[in-house]
């Protein structure tokens, strides 16, 4: 977009939804506060070539709309929410949970994995554990600008059976290890986390993974090999080139333990 700018030709990016706030943030990043963009529903990876050629042709009355506009009509706020709530409802608590992971995979916010939810009552006891408001910013999660409010924290934690901790992804099981004591404490904090995970790691707090398949010689695959050992990570990604899944970003998901 930069290089075009220089060109001192109009353009326009297409953002899908979900990273509304990453566009922002890299438009601002990059001394581009004004920048326009027409925002499409889903993520182009999770997209077949003709679904992808469709969402295309769908946004091009916005696309020109935005590029004759003087004003796109985009509030880009500066502050964000934390204090949004999504609720799921339903003839009974199987219908409720299945509606929430029909939004989920319609809004890409999840693997395909069914997920289940935490109720009110798990996540009102585990905030008892602390005198933080529950919509308390532990921290801001880079790279994909995820909050993680002592609420958020809190839900996560009681979608957990039998005492285990699932980290939902790599940021939130570093940032969970972040947070926790050697005696598998978790403590509140405000910061960013550094911490390097690779095998021979002694995991504080965290038993499981939910995650994708990462790319060779990363360092998110050493960190899943600390988790479940080398050799049967090697057997996940050995099955996964057999059956064809897709790696990296937005692509299939495994459980790790």
């Amino acid at each position: 977009m930069i290089e075009i700018e220089k060109m001192g030709k109009p353009a326009v990016p297409i953002v899908s939804g979900r990273f509304e706030g990453d566009a922002i943030a890299s438009s601002r990043a990059f001394a581009m506060p004004d920048l326009r963009f027409v925002l499409v529903p889903r993520i182009y990876r999770n997209l077949a070539a003709e679904e992808c050629v469709t969402q295309t042709e769908l946004a091009f009355d916005d696309l020109v709309r935005v590029l004759t506009a003087e004003d796109d009509g985009i509030v880009r706020p500066d502050v964000i929410d934390t204090t949004v709530v999504e609720r799921f409802e339903g003839d009974d608590r199987l219908d409720a949970v299945l509606r929430m992971n029909e939004e989920f995979i319609n809004r890409d916010w999840g693997d395909s994995f069914p997920l289940l939810a935490a109720t009110r009552e798990a996540v009102e006891e585990l905030l008892k554990g602390t005198n933080l408001p529950p919509d308390h910013l532990v921290c801001d999660m880079p790279p994909g600008f995820g909050l993680a409010t002592v609420e958020k924290i809190a839900v996560n934690a009681a979608r957990a059976k039998g005492g285990r901790v699932v980290a939902l992804g790599s940021t939130a099981l570093r940032l969970l290890e972040t947070a926790a004591d050697d005696s598998g404490d978790l403590h509140p904090f405000t910061g960013k986390t550094d911490i390097f995970i690779l095998p021979g790691y002694r995991f504080r707090i965290v038993d499981l993974m939910l995650t994708n398949f990462h790319l060779p010689r990363s360092t998110l695959l050493m960190l899943t090999s600390a988790l479940a050992g080398r050799d049967l990570v090697l057997k996940a990604y050995e099955a996964a080139v057999l059956e064809r899944y897709r790696f990296y970003s937005f692509g299939d998901a495994m459980f790790v333990f």
